[in-house]
């Protein structure tokens, strides 16, 4: 999913958000995310925290889908941790060094509901691309 948008309708994709986006694909849980204008790591608008300082969020597919992973931007001034688990495979752990924008895949192979980030300095930590698969 790549978060392409003009501006006029930021403020709906941001309220889609709140619900759902892709619309019956993803759930973003209650405003834990929120989109980001392009800058950094991203051309194109993107995905930050709501709370940037949050430690923890998530999101629920509304069908079972394999996560294959999400592309990360670190616009920070230290060094970020990003853990991404689910109740039926690993957790994953990535660390990216200030400026570093990189792929952050899974390996999964089998579908699961919902996925839980974990976060260590998030503050500037933007998402986009994110991948999944039946």
């Amino acid at each position: 999913m790549n978060l392409v948008a003009s501006h006029h309708r930021i403020e709906v994709l941001e309220k889609a958000l709140l619900k759902d986006y892709p619309s019956g694909a993803i759930e973003w849980g209650d405003g834990q995310w929120q989109i980001h204008v392009p800058q950094g790591g991203f051309g194109t608008f993107n995905l930050v925290l709501a709370d940037r300082k949050a430690a923890k969020s998530n999101f629920r597919f509304y069908a079972p889908r394999i996560f294959v992973g999400i592309d990360a931007y670190n616009g920070g001034a230290s060094e970020a941790t990003v853990t991404i688990r689910c109740p039926e495979f690993r957790e994953v752990t990535f660390t990216l060094k200030p400026g570093e924008l990189r792929r952050l895949r899974t390996g999964w192979q089998d579908p699961s509901s919902r996925i839980f980030f974990e976060f260590k300095n998030a503050e500037g930590l933007q998402f986009d691309n994110l991948v999944y698969c039946l």
